[in-house]
């Protein structure tokens, strides 16, 4: 039976609700499959649910977003904002100076500003942050990916209200790393291209944030994208550029704040 991406929705929303089940969910397949896509809509979900903590996409090829150690330092970053108890764990780190961040030691960051701040804040939160990363195999070195595949196998150990949901194609290495510790599910391709994927799409990049950003700032983006406005890009050609910009708009989903924030939104365009 042809898997649709509504079904594999509903199965991680099942994986998020079992507190007994292993806390990685890894969703593999080759590209073009709905990878992307499903982790976008999952953490249009989440936020809406407040309970979108730390999202992560890899971008093979770029200094920043290639790189573990801006994983994990995007990850405490957000952590700090998802509650105020893992902000005050993770200043008392930083003040302490047991971990230095300008250090790209990813071992030293995972330990110090992830994994022990949310140990400690198990019995504080009265609800926990779901972690994305987005395209594992996109990891920038062979070096690097490992460095990231040993600091996954590490999240296993974390309680299990700490659900990490994982996409990438289906490597070897990443298979060794991830099979035996995570819930896993294969999209094969095909299984999300159809018909229906269009406007799928376009339901995920077309609700009221992105609208109003299209709205208000249609010429600067013109000027960014090089299309009459936002919407009339492809989506056949440009999906990933729509999903990951929609990403970023709604981390700054007050309308009245989004001018002081256009210009980190553009400055992104390179990693469209």
């Amino acid at each position: 039976m042809e898997v649709t991406r509504t079904n594999v929705i509903a199965k991680i929303n099942d994986w998020l609700g079992d507190i007994d089940s292993r806390n990685i969910f890894w969703l593999k397949g080759s590209p073009g499959a709905g990878k992307s896509a499903i982790s976008a809509t999952m953490a249009a979900q989440l936020r809406a649910e407040n309970r979108l903590g730390p999202y992560f996409f890899f971008e093979s090829g770029h200094n920043t977003l290639g790189n573990p150690t801006s994983l994990c330092r995007t990850f405490s970053a957000d952590l700090a904002m998802f509650h105020p108890y893992l902000r005050t764990k993770i200043v008392e780190t930083l003040k302490e100076l047991r971990v230095d961040p300008s250090v790209p030691d990813v071992k030293a960051h995972f330990q110090h500003l992830v994994r022990e701040p949310l140990q400690s804040a198990l019995q504080s939160l009265s609800e926990y942050p779901v972690f994305i990363i987005d395209g594992v195999d996109e990891c920038a070195t062979p070096e690097h990916r490992r460095m990231l595949l040993e600091t996954l196998k590490r999240w296993a150990e974390l309680p299990h209200q700490f659900k990490l949901l994982v996409t990438s194609r289906d490597y070897h290495d990443i298979a060794t790393s991830l099979r035996s510790v995570s819930v896993n599910h294969v999209l094969r391709t095909g299984d999300l291209v159809d018909g229906n994927s269009s406007a799928e799409i376009e339901e995920i990049v077309t609700d009221s944030s992105l609208s109003c950003i299209d709205h208000l700032y249609s010429q600067n983006l013109d000027s960014a994208f090089g299309s009459p406005t936002l919407m009339n890009l492809s989506p056949q050609n440009s999906t990933l550029a729509l999903l990951r910009l929609h990403l970023l708009i709604l981390t700054f989903m007050d309308v009245t704040n989004l001018n002081s924030h256009l210009p980190l939104l553009l400055a992104q365009r390179h990693c469209l």
